[in-house]
């Protein structure tokens, strides 16, 4: 059977995802956007949203929640005040600062691999990689043009042959 993909806007999605999460269910949203590279790509990485206490964040947390400007984002939290949270992306450098803990909307529960496989947030795994890709900050440019020249030129050159292959 063939793979049927829709698109639709977050601002059409939030209300049904918000309303799946406060019934107590999960909400599976696919990732858009690098700024989280190279834990997960753009289109190729699928999410698990999941109801949260705000006040129970903590750092390493992944939060979905709503800009000023109505920007959906998935950042993790690098440091928690007692009002908000200051937040940065995986492949960012540039802190955000100060997210007031109502903008949060959900957290990430776990995810899927490019190649399907569920990774809890709480696993040993994706615990490593965070503490692993947290201490390269200083040098996070330089990782991520290595990561973007040569991984990530591999993984776009196979998904082109897949593609014209199928």
């Amino acid at each position: 059977m063939k793979k049927i993909t829709t698109s639709v806007s977050m601002e059409e999605l939030s209300p049904i995802i918000e309303s799946v999460i406060h019934s107590g269910g999960d909400a599976i949203l696919c990732v858009t956007g690098n700024s989280m590279l190279p834990l997960w790509r753009d289109k190729h990485n699928n999410v698990v949203l999941t109801a949260c206490d705000v006040n129970n964040l903590k750092v390493g947390d992944i939060p979905l929640y709503k800009r000023e400007n109505g920007q959906y984002v998935l950042h993790r939290i690098i440091n928690v005040n007692d009002d908000g949270f200051d937040l940065l992306g995986d492949a960012q450098w540039c802190i955000e600062k100060g997210l007031d803990k109502s903008r949060v909307i959900a957290v990430t529960k776990g995810y899927y691999t490019e190649k399907g496989k569920y990774i809890s947030c709480d696993s040993l795994r994706h615990k490593i990689y965070f503490k692993l890709w947290s201490a390269l900050l200083p040098v996070r440019a330089l990782a991520l043009t290595f990561y973007k020249r040569t991984i990530l030129r591999l993984k776009i050159r196979n998904d082109r042959n897949r593609k014209n292959e199928g």
